[in-house]
Parts: structure tokens; C-alpha cells; sequence
């Protein structure tokens, strides 16, 4: 069921509608390019008009960031660079066709014989996409668990391009909610690290999936919170 309250930085209740009314209202300023109008409340209740399927998520996300009382901005490719891993080697040359196999098939049974021989679960190509960017964009919810709870694969990786494994789960061509949450768990500042195109992750999300994410970041507002 979907939670129909989010809290502010005081840590009280706001139904939904007041979320919906903001973001009604962002819109509106945003169509007139007066920034100075955003996040000001109306009188009218817009709970019928405005539906969740029509506000972007990352939108939807940040105001979410923001009543509880914390700066949701969006960080830009270059001045992140030492927040990342960076390719090493090892990791180029433990990209093989077998690790590969595994990950596409879903294959944890095979990941782990591979782990315990000493294959490299931070494998990536030379363009920097991982194992666990495929296993993330692929939507193979029990690899990306293996690759986080078991072989401890860090999080802080992005491909050349710029894109975070949370971007990939957000690209993925069904909406997967496991994976998305546990990447928040361990790192909820990837939500606002953007591509080099200037995309950040919720801005993969399909149109008809707005819906979708919308009830999720609602019902998990708090694991959005940044950390850094």
C-alpha cells in the first residue's frame, strides 16, 4: 500500500495532496521561468488534478529530499571524480566471457564458483561499464545482490560516459524496485550524481514508468536522504 504522508524538516505529517499541490506549482513557475515561484503553497486542494504519473521523478525526488529538510542538488560529472573508483587493470582483464555468461544468465550458482576461485566481481570493460552495471540495467535482481552482500563489489563506480549503476537500474526496461533499494542502502548520494550528458538517474526513468517510481520514492523517502 501506498504511504500517503511524507514529513518536513520537523518531522511532521504532509499528505500527499500538499506534495502534489508543490510540484503543481513548480510546474506552472517552470513554464514561465520564474524560479522565485517554486515549492509556494495554494489554497486549492489539487489531489484529483495532479496525478503521479505526470510529475518527473527526479522532481518528485527532490522536493521529497527537501521537506525533510535536507539540499537536494544534483552533483556534476567532472568535480566528482574522487568520489568514484577508478578503472584499475585488474579489473579490465577479469572481464571474461565466463563472468560475463554468468551475470547475463542470472547465474549466482556460477558467480559464486568464480568468486571462490578468484575471479574479479569488479570486473568492468574498458569503458569502465561493470558486472554490475549489466547485472543492474538487466534488472537480475539475485546477481546484483550476490555482487553487493557477497563479494562486497563498491558501489562507487561509473562508466566514461558517466553512469552510475544507479542509472543503469533506473534504465532498466522493467521497473525494479529490490535493486534500486539496495543501492540506496549503502549509497543514496548516487541519486544526484549526473551523467555527462547532465542526466541524472531518476531521468532514465521511462514516461510510463513515472507512476511507478513516484510510489516508491514516497514509500521510501527517507533512504533518498544524501550523506556527503
Amino acid at each position: 500500500m501506498v504511504c500517503n504522508l511524507v514529513y518536513d524538516m520537523h518531522g511532521e505529517n504532509i499528505p500527499i495532496n500538499k506534495i502534489q499541490q508543490s510540484l503543481f506549482e513548480e510546474s506552472v513557475a517552470a513554464d514561465h521561468n520564474d524560479y522565485g515561484m517554486l515549492r509556494k503553497h495554494a489554497n486549492e486542494n489539487f489531489e484529483d488534478k495532479i496525478e503521479k504519473e505526470n510529475i518527473e521523478p527526479q522532481k518528485f525526488a527532490e522536493i521529497l529530499i527537501e521537506r525533510q529538510g535536507h539540499k537536494a542538488s544534483c552533483k556534476d560529472f567532472l568535480p566528482t571524480q574522487n568520489f568514484f573508483e577508478k578503472i584499475k587493470k585488474e579489473s579490465i582483464a577479469g572481464y571474461n566471457s565466463a563472468l560475463i555468461a554468468a551475470v547475463g544468465s542470472n547465474d549466482v550458482s556460477s558467480l559464486r564458483e568464480l568468486h571462490q576461485s578468484g575471479g574479479i566481481m569488479h570486473a568492468s570493460n574498458k569503458f569502465g561499464e561493470s558486472v554490475l552495471h549489466m547485472a543492474c540495467r538487466r534488472g537480475h535482481t539475485e546477481t546484483v545482490r550476490f555482487l553487493i552482500s557477497e563479494a562486497k563489489v563498491s558501489l562507487r563506480i561509473r562508466d566514461d560516459f558517466g553512469r552510475t549503476i544507479l542509472h543503469d537500474a533506473f534504465w532498466c526496461s522493467q521497473p525494479n524496485s529490490f535493486i534500486v533499494e539496495m543501492i540506496l542502502d549503502q549509497e543514496p548520494d548516487l541519486l544526484m550524481f549526473k551523467d555527462k550528458r547532465g542526466n541524472a538517474p531518476l531521468e532514465y526513468v521511462k514516461r510510463e514508468h513515472w507512476y511507478t517510481w513516484n510510489n516508491f520514492l514516497v514509500e521510501r523517502q527517507q533512504k533518498l536522504l544524501p550523506r556527503i
